[in-house]
């Protein structure tokens, strides 16, 4: 017995049987990545690295008032 939902529980009846092996597949491909590596805690999420956070007193080029 498995713990997980049939994936056909999870989405409406009106999906077709093509977009619904579509969906299988990703669905297994994202399950056999594994879950995502955890993040240090001090991971600035939503911005790139070395980007300036929007709390920086100016950016870099930006002419001063």
């Amino acid at each position: 017995m498995t713990d997980r939902p049939d994936l056909r529980d999870l989405l409406p009846d009106d999906v077709g049987p093509d977009e619904l092996a579509r969906l299988a597949r990703v669905h297994e491909l994202l399950v056999s990545a594994g879950a995502p590596a955890e993040l240090p805690p001090r991971t600035p999420i939503g911005r790139a690295a070395g980007q300036p956070s929007s709390s920086s007193a100016g950016r870099a080029g930006a002419p001063s008032p």
